[in-house]
Parts: C-alpha cells; sequence; structure tokens
C-alpha cells in the first residue's frame, strides 16, 4: 500500500454561463415583493377535494403512504395552496391578500409523473392600504393584468405575450384570460369561479398562474440612435362592434403601417350617445417619426389612411364623426 504512486486525476468541468435574456425566477420574485406582494410556501400534497375543484379535468397524483387524508394527492396547480393561505389570512382580518409561490406541480402523463416548474399568484381585497391620498377600492381583473404584464416584461419580450379570452373550470366564465407566447399557451389569469368562491367562504379573489418552462428566453435591449427629426401624432376615432378586442384592433393596425409608424396607442373607448347600439367608439393615437427627414404631409396622410383601410377591411370599422 505505501507503495503505491500517488496522482492527482484531472477531470474536465465546463462552466457555462446562463444566457443574459433567461427569464430569472429570483428577479421575478424581487418584483412582486416591490409589488407589494408577499410570497408564501404551501405543501404539495392537497386534498382530494381541493384538487377535483381546481383541477377537474387533471387525473391527481395519489400517494402511496399520505400524511393524512386532506394531505393525499400531489398538486397539480399552485392554486390549492393559495386558495388556503387566503382563506388562513381573512379569517385572522387580513382583509388585503397579495400572496404568490412558485414551485413544482405534478401530473401523470404517458405512465411517467411530470413535474413542472410554476409561479402563481393571488389578490383580494383593497386595492391599496387604508390612506388618506387616494380613494378606496376593491382589487380587479386589469390591476393584476397589471402586475402580470410587468413580470412578463422582465425578459425584454414583452410584446411576445398576449391574452385571449379563455375557459377553466376554476376561473369566472366572463373573466378568464389564457396567457399565449408567440401563440403558445403559458398561463392563465382571471377571477375565481362563483361556485369556488362561495364553497371556500371566500371574496372575489384573482388569481394567475404561469409556466415556467416555456419563459425561459428573452431578448437583449439593442441600441437604436434617437432621431433629431420631431415625431408627428395623428388622432383617429374608429367604430366597431362591441366584440373586437383592442388586441386584435391593435394587430391589424400594426401589420398595415408603415416603417414611420413608430407607436400606436388606444386612449379613449366610448359607448353611448351618437355611438350606434352594439358598437363602440375607440380612440387611438399614431406616433410618427422618421431617423432621415422631418416627415410630409403626404407621408403622414398615407400612413393614416394605410392603417384605417386596414381596420375598415378587418373589422368595418368607420371613422366617428
Amino acid at each position: 500500500y505505501a507503495r503505491i504512486p500517488a496522482s492527482l486525476r484531472a477531470a474536465p468541468v465546463t462552466i457555462q454561463a446562463p444566457p443574459e435574456a433567461a427569464f430569472r425566477l429570483d428577479r421575478a420574485r424581487d418584483l412582486l415583493v416591490d409589488r407589494d406582494y408577499h410570497e408564501v410556501i404551501t405543501y404539495s400534497f392537497i386534498s382530494p377535494e381541493m384538487a377535483a375543484r381546481v383541477t377537474p379535468d387533471i387525473a391527481p397524483v395519489r400517494l402511496a403512504n399520505p400524511i393524512s387524508a386532506d394531505m393525499s394527492v400531489m398538486r397539480a396547480s399552485i392554486w390549492p395552496g393559495l386558495l388556503t393561505t387566503a382563506q388562513h389570512n381573512l379569517a385572522r382580518q387580513q382583509e388585503r391578500v397579495r400572496i404568490f409561490e412558485s414551485g413544482l406541480t405534478f401530473e401523470r402523463i404517458a405512465g411517467e409523473i411530470a413535474q413542472r416548474p410554476r409561479l402563481a399568484g393571488l389578490v383580494c381585497g383593497p386595492l391599496l392600504d387604508t390612506q388618506w391620498g387616494a380613494a378606496t377600492r376593491k382589487v380587479d381583473f386589469y390591476d393584476l393584468k397589471g402586475d402580470l404584464e410587468a413580470l412578463l416584461g422582465l425578459g425584454g419580450a414583452g410584446d411576445r405575450f398576449a391574452f385571449v379570452a379563455g375557459e377553466h373550470p376554476a376561473l369566472h366564465p366572463g373573466q378568464t384570460a389564457r396567457v399565449l407566447c408567440d401563440g403558445q399557451a403559458v398561463g392563465w389569469l382571471g377571477a375565481l369561479h362563483p361556485r369556488l368562491q362561495q364553497e371556500l367562504d371566500l371574496p372575489i379573489c384573482y388569481l394567475f398562474e404561469l409556466s415556467l418552462e416555456e419563459l425561459s428566453e428573452g431578448r437583449l435591449p439593442a441600441f437604436a440612435p434617437l432621431s433629431k427629426y420631431p415625431s408627428i401624432r395623428r388622432d383617429f376615432a374608429v367604430v366597431v362592434d362591441e366584440a373586437v378586442a383592442w388586441a386584435d384592433l391593435l394587430d391589424a393596425a400594426r401589420r398595415a403601417a408603415p416603417p414611420v409608424v413608430r407607436d400606436i396607442q388606444l386612449f379613449d373607448v366610448y359607448t353611448g350617445e351618437n355611438v350606434e347600439a352594439g358598437r363602440k367608439s375607440l380612440a387611438l393615437s399614431l406616433i410618427l417619426q422618421d431617423s432621415s427627414h422631418t416627415l410630409t404631409d403626404q407621408e403622414v396622410e398615407e400612413a393614416g389612411a394605410a392603417v384605417l383601410q386596414a381596420l375598415a377591411s378587418e373589422f368595418s370599422a368607420t371613422l366617428r364623426d
């Protein structure tokens, strides 16, 4: 043994830096905390009854030796833990609840248990703490949507995401949105279903959940020189059917707009007097600018006409008098 020569073995080690534009969960958690959310940690084991309420379309993964009957299946969504946490806090006079959690969910796919990392959140109660500087109001769908848009914009590719109307068994039929990334479903957003709200004795709650696997890629910012030529704004009010979504209208306008149109903004929605029943007026502004010269009146008129023609063709949009 004493005569065995000593030698050091070399093992190649490759350290690869993560992509700079990758979605980082730690940044997402910090952003939610900055927006007044509290992080919670709940069990991955839930009751079969809660699983049937929140994810009835997913067969639960049952435990062979559960701790108790109330913790006998693995969660397929993070929402059950968030709903239970909300119940616990509301029962202790905490009217304003803003919570989130990141963790794994479990599904049985083709005989194998798939573990998927997800990020979910819940809000209910007043939007702000009691104060003198702002009127008290309840949080709503669009408050949570704004938080989610800020979250999705962390990777620098917020324009890749879209919200479309959808249906989920745990969410309100009229207040549910599917979150899409380049057309691929990556999450849900909506109000808790009234049936669940009644069964769980909860006030109106709004929830979101994202699959982190599809959020791995972002976009690095790229420098673009500022134009020394002035920008021009043109406002239009178009009348369309009430069922037409602004996102669809914006997509059509962007496709038809020439390169000099730098931005398209919605600044007013109106229904009522001087607008036909079943239709609405959308006021939008075009921001036009070129980097090589000051735009002429003809270029501005042609850009506006191209957008209006596309809206008229796709949505039967008419200019409001």
